[in-house]
């Protein structure tokens, strides 16, 4: 017979669930806010600042793309996959100041690295 777990594991899971999507979500917000203000700043954007129609837009695309993505900083068979393209579509952006997915996500590095056994 399995062993269930306790109704306080059970908890403590959830309550950390909601602390990880919380704080996502809060990072989430806190840069779609910081963007807008960005791109409504003409001392960054010059004469052509962003008004509320674009950067709603803009935003809407951020987070399309970001659901694309997702794939490469969460754990599974995708990661890797997903990385080597979000590298490839910088690498075009950035051309010579680009920097690989090793740099930019240090911490992906590391936790991979634990997870998998391997160190680097």
């Amino acid at each position: 017979m399995p062993v269930k777990k306790n109704d306080y594991l059970n908890r403590l899971e959830v309550h950390d669930a909601v602390i990880r999507r919380s704080s996502f979500e809060t990072a989430e917000q806190l840069i779609s806010d910081c963007l807008a203000i960005v791109l409504n700043d003409p001392a960054v954007m010059g004469k052509d600042v962003f008004g509320e129609d674009r950067i709603r837009r803009v935003v809407k695309e951020l987070m399309r793309e970001r659901d694309y993505w997702i794939d490469a900083v969460n754990p599974g068979p995708e990661a890797d996959y997903m990385r080597e393209k979000l590298d490839q579509r910088l690498k075009q952006i950035f051309r010579k100041k680009f920097e690989p997915f090793d740099r930019r996500y240090n911490w992906a590095v590391q936790v991979r690295t634990v997870k998998d056994g391997r160190r680097k």
